[in-house]
């Protein structure tokens, strides 16, 4: 097997990628009935739930490729300077991500739906704090940096042998993934700063 064949092909990854960027929509489908007309307070449990399964299609169809998981998720080690430049690049992105909603803003009122969406993450008993701070802020960031920053964006690179465009789609992909129009800039531009990074580290560490 030659190590251009040892990665997944192009349509291929893009598929398996949407795939999962539906699959905590299609599982909170399953499991939650409206009621009255109106989603309940469990579907967030459920969507939490479905975005830690992200990246699952992935890791099966790796496995039965017999793929490296090290190469195609892009799992290698960095040095400190790099782990170090990375918090200082996602906390400068971050902050002006912020400023630049901020901004638009003051120019355009936002939508009545940001606030609601913005209320499905509110915090409302101890049991909620550890499901919010377990799955959103530690399961699921590691689950889709494997998934945009690993499989995709290094099956891209080495199917393509195009950077800029692999950075740019992996980004595009990772702004569909979050489903927000309002942030849609933002969300873009923070994923082509982590993309970045993984290539230019050749890891998916820093993000």
């Amino acid at each position: 097997m030659t190590t251009h064949d040892q990665y997944p092909g192009r349509l291929a990854a893009v598929g398996i990628v949407f795939i999962s960027i539906l699959l905590p929509y299609f599982f909170a489908a399953f499991f939650i009935s409206p009621q009255g007309g109106t989603i309940p307070d469990s579907a967030r449990i459920y969507i939490f739930i479905g975005e830690i399964f992200i990246i699952v299609p992935s890791a099966v169809y790796v496995f039965r490729k017999q793929f490296s998981i090290k190469r195609v998720y892009r799992l290698k080690s960095v040095s400190s300077p790099a782990v170090l430049w990375s918090l200082v690049i996602g906390i400068s992105i971050s902050t002006l991500g912020d400023e630049f909603d901020r901004l638009i803003s003051m120019v355009i009122e936002p939508p009545d739906w940001l606030a609601e969406s913005l209320a499905f993450f509110q915090i409302n008993s101890f049991g909620e704090f550890l499901l919010i701070v377990g799955a959103l802020v530690i399961i699921t960031p590691v689950a889709e940096e494997l998934l945009f920053r690993g499989f995709l964006q290094t099956t891209l690179e080495y199917r393509t042998q195009d950077v800029t465009k692999s950075v740019l789609i992996t980004a595009l992909a990772f702004a569909l993934l979050h489903m927000n129009t309002w942030w849609i800039i933002q969300i873009y531009l923070f994923g082509v700063a982590l993309s970045y990074l993984s290539w230019r580290t050749q890891s998916v560490v820093p993000g």
